[in-house]
């Protein structure tokens, strides 16, 4: 009873069997019970008994409820607490907060113990939970119309109004967005016919037109008949909290768009993946999801990624290259990164794995090797020819023409080969000049090739990039150490002077003491519309 009508019951006539209480001196029935339901956000969270042999003074049962209230409170917070956890990072930020908002409840229940002989009357009862709601949520009535008949000072405060004359008597619609009445006029008219009450996220907007996000209820109040006679609304503020929860879901979406992904259980399950990596691999989604990862591994690199995995969920994060097997039995290969994300109790919950496929690099990097190697093979035909040259001169010079004529195919073969490649590449020499620009680096520039051959490297990226990334500033500076063999994220400055982001792996090669540079440059700028 006491918490469907969620009012306090003070009992000063006990029947002799209804309850006894006993000590080490005895035992005897009490005088008096009191029952107090503990109520927030108008549900109820349970129900405080406290039996004595002396009548309960005023202030004693109005404190039992004001106590009732807080812990009530408390409890809503922990579970909205729970509800609201996101990401990575957040999992064990929550775990502690958790922890502590437990820590607190205990405390409360043990002051509840402790002065449990202070609570307060029953007629005061109403009063003070209506000044603690008004201290603590946002809260407002309207009729059923929609006309704001009551707000409290929370209310005005959050929405920027100075008094209640500028929101009394004005329609809801005040101040919900244009955009959000679509959803909310239907839930509106169905809570005004007594549907089910609203309980989730809610946004409006304050007077000042910015958004006020919270987590909110509308409850409809009905009289006697069962017929609503106004609806109630409460509300906590969680604008900061939503705005950076909004920020994460956009910081995922945008991964989601720019790298291959993928979620998997700590057994090494496949849970879910994005569209990158179906693509990537040819495979459809039912193909991989619930497979083990270790199904689709290069049988050469099993081995490796066992121990990579039992690393990862002793929460050691990977990061590196591996091979895995495509559908049509090609092998790619992916730079990834493999990350536990672990729950409150510091145990892995899921493996994040984030790649990209370099595939197409790695080939490119092994005929440059085999290309290297064929270059020494011929150096060394030619260190034999010199020997024999005072022999064969002439035999030997016309051997050299035919070795360079060779040489001379493989670097046009080359620059043929790099002038189709996908991606931008760029060859300079010492002096920090450009001596090759494909075609992909004239797209992604908007530079012809005869405007940037001979000229400058420094032209394409703009002076702040060269004085604050040291990657840039050693790769357009002559005499400095480039840092080659690293894929690094840098910004470039197309013709038109907007600036790009894009991925850059510098190689260094050395003919006869004489280097040059070779630049492949990765667009990853997304398009989001």
């Amino acid at each position: 009873t006491c918490a469907l009508e969620r009012k306090s019951i003070y009992l000063t006539e006990v029947p002799d069997n209804y309850l006894t209480i006993t000590s080490g001196l005895g035992k005897a029935n009490p005088r008096c019970i009191l029952i107090t339901p503990l109520i927030y956000n108008d549900k109820v969270h349970g129900i405080i008994e406290l039996a004595s042999f002396t009548p309960f003074e005023k202030y004693q049962i109005e404190f039992v409820e004001r106590i009732g209230e807080s812990i009530a409170s408390t409890v809503a917070s922990v579970k909205i607490n729970l509800q609201t956890a996101q990401l990575l990072k957040e999992s064990r930020e929550q775990a502690k907060i958790l922890a502590e908002q437990e820590e607190q409840m205990r405390q409360n229940m043990e002051e509840l113990k402790a002065t449990q002989e202070e609570a307060a009357r029953q007629s005061e009862k109403f009063i003070s939970f209506t000044n603690a709601v008004n201290h603590t949520l946002i809260r407002a009535e309207y009729l059923t119309d929609g006309t704001l008949i009551y707000a409290n000072t929370k209310f005005l405060h959050k929405l920027g109004y100075s008094s209640n004359s500028e929101v009394e008597g004005k329609h809801i619609s005040m101040f919900i967005n244009k955009k959000d009445r679509e959803w909310f006029d239907p839930l509106w008219d169905e809570l005004a016919k007594g549907g089910k009450h609203f309980e989730g996220y809610m946004k409006h907007v304050t007077k000042q037109g910015q958004d006020l996000w919270t987590m909110a209820t509308y409850t409809c109040i009905r009289r006697e008949d069962g017929s609503v006679e106004k609806i109630l609304f409460l509300a906590i503020d969680t604008t900061e909290q939503k705005k950076l929860s909004l920020d994460y879901e956009g910081q995922i979406q945008a991964l989601n768009r720019s790298s291959i992904k993928a979620e998997l259980h700590p057994e090494g399950r496949i849970a879910s993946v994005n569209q990158l990596l179906l693509e990537a691999l040819g495979y459809e989604e039912k193909d991989l999801v619930n497979k083990k990862m270790a199904d689709f591994i290069y049988r050469e690199d099993l081995d490796t990624f066992k121990a990579i995995w039992k690393n990862v969920l002793a929460d050691m994060p990977y990061m590196g290259q591996i091979r895995i097997v495509a559908k049509d039995e090609e092998i790619k290969w992916f730079r990834c990164t493999f990350t536990a994300v672990m729950d409150m109790y510091g145990e892995v919950s899921k493996v994040i794995f984030i790649a990209n496929d370099i595939t197409n690099e790695k080939k490119m990097e092994f005929e440059a090797a085999r290309q290297n190697e064929q270059l020494k093979l011929q150096e060394e035909k030619l260190r034999l020819a010199g020997e024999e040259l005072t022999r064969k001169l002439e035999e030997a010079r016309q051997e050299m023409k035919m070795q360079f004529r060779e040489i001379e195919q493989i670097k046009i073969r080359n620059e043929l080969t790099l002038e189709g490649a996908l991606d931008a590449i760029i060859t300079i020499n010492e002096g920090g000049f450009i001596e090759f620009f494909n075609k992909a680096a004239e797209e992604l520039w908007g530079i012809p090739k005869k405007d940037a051959i001979g000229k400058n490297v420094r032209m394409l990226f703009s002076e702040e990039t060269i004085q604050n990334d040291e990657f840039v500033a050693r790769y357009v500076e002559p005499g400095t150490n480039k840092i080659v063999g690293v894929r690094k994220e840098v910004t470039i400055l197309g013709k038109d002077g907007v600036e790009k982001p894009v991925l850059m792996l510098l190689s260094e090669a050395n003919v006869d003491n004489s280097y040059s540079y070779t630049a492949f440059i990765q667009n990853i700028e997304v398009e989001l519309f």
